[in-house]
Formats: structure tokens, sequence, C-alpha cells
């Protein structure tokens, strides 16, 4: 048992309806869930020929059927040290040219002595109450452990942008990058190319 996280795509329009009610719990839920408790996002509505538009990186091919389906990231049982992400020490070591030390190990610990993050970016709120607090998260009524909040779309394009970089700067780690981060690239380049945003949801 235990907590798991996961990162869900969500149109852009989704997450501006969730911030305009975000403590409407069962009109979040219609927006999010089937009435069996499925979720509901699954497919884009942009029309085949924008989306192989959009799809324009050639170092991630990628099936009409993929660039029509949303995302969803795995991100393994909260509080796991075996479940411990890297990705932002990816994302860091592409911005100063540390790349191959990524890609030669995943021992956090290791990352950590070795590649500076940069300092934590404080997460936007949801909505605001009364006294001025800031609060964060979306109500719902779904058995989850709720979800805690959500990434805009400008944000996850320049997620993307620098996984990009990294494919294009280091040809001859191409491979390994693609294999070792291929669900992490594969949600940022989709939702990128897609427009969307993303919830954090705890299940």
């Amino acid at each position: 048992m235990g907590m798991y996280r996961s990162t869900r795509e969500v149109p852009a329009a989704t997450l501006d309806a969730l911030l305009a009610h975000p403590m409407d719990a069962a009109r979040n839920d219609a927006l999010l869930f089937t009435p069996d408790g499925n979720w509901r996002l699954t497919r884009s509505e942009l029309p085949d020929d924008e989306l192989r538009r959009r799809f324009d990186c050639p170092h991630v091919p990628t099936t009409l059927d993929q660039m029509r389906t949303l995302c969803e990231l795995d991100g393994g049982k909260y509080g796991s040290d075996d479940d411990e992400p890297t990705f932002p020490y990816l994302l860091a070591a592409i911005e100063t040219g540390q790349l191959p030390i990524v890609l030669a190990t995943h021992d956090v610990y290791e990352l950590a002595r070795r590649i500076a993050l940069p300092s934590p970016v404080v997460a936007e709120p949801s909505w605001t109450g009364s006294n001025g607090e800031q609060r964060w998260g979306f109500a719902t009524d779904v058995p989850t452990y709720g979800i805690h909040g959500f990434t805009r779309p400008a944000a996850i394009a320049a997620t993307w942008a620098t996984l990009r970089r990294g494919l294009e700067r280091w040809p001859e780690h191409r491979a390994a990058l693609l294999e070792q981060y291929a669900s992490d690239i594969a949600f940022f380049y989709g939702a990128s190319a897609r427009g969307s945003a993303a919830l954090f949801v705890m299940w």
C-alpha cells in the first residue's frame, strides 16, 4: 500500500476551467472523471493535420495514435528512495553540459553530490482564501489522495525545449537519453506539442 504519484496531461482549457472553480469537487470530477471513476481525458481534440505539424522533432519518432493520446507520467511510490526521480538532475545536467554524468548513474545521492540543482520554484497556488492565504490543489470526491497542483503549458514547453537541446547537442548520447528517459521525453514532447497543461495526482 501507499501513495503513488502521477502527472496527468490535460488540455489547457480544462486547467482554466478548474482554476475558475477550484473547490467545486462535483464540477471538477465531471471535467476529469467518468461516472465510474476512470480518467476522462485521454484523447486530443486537435485535427490530425495540426498534430502532424506540431510533432516536428526528428529524434523522437511518433505515431499518429501517440500524437492523439494524452499522456500520463508515473512518478512512482511517494517516499520511496527506489522511486526518487532523477529527472530534475537530467534537466540541470543539460543546462550545465553534464549530461554524461546523469546517463552513467541513477543514484540520486551521487547525482546530488555532482550536479547542483537550481533553486526550487514555488508552485503556483490554485486559489486564495478569504483571509488572503494561498492554497494549492483542486477538490475532488473521486477516491484519490488528492490533486495537489498543476503545471501551465508554458512551463511544459520550456521543459521540452531543454530536453530537445539535450537531444540535439549530444548526438553520441542520444540513443541512451531516449532509452533511459523515454517516458519523460514522451510526456513533455507530447504535452508540449498539444499545448497541454498537467495536474499532479496522488493515488
